[in-house]
């Protein structure tokens, strides 16, 4: 369950980094 809860925290953190590094570009 841990691992899982670590593992979604985690994909939702690369969104967001990758979001926002993409709106840096634009």
């Amino acid at each position: 369950m841990t691992i899982n809860k670590n593992w979604f925290l985690n994909k939702i953190n690369n969104f967001l980094k990758n979001d926002e590094s993409n709106r840096m570009r634009v």
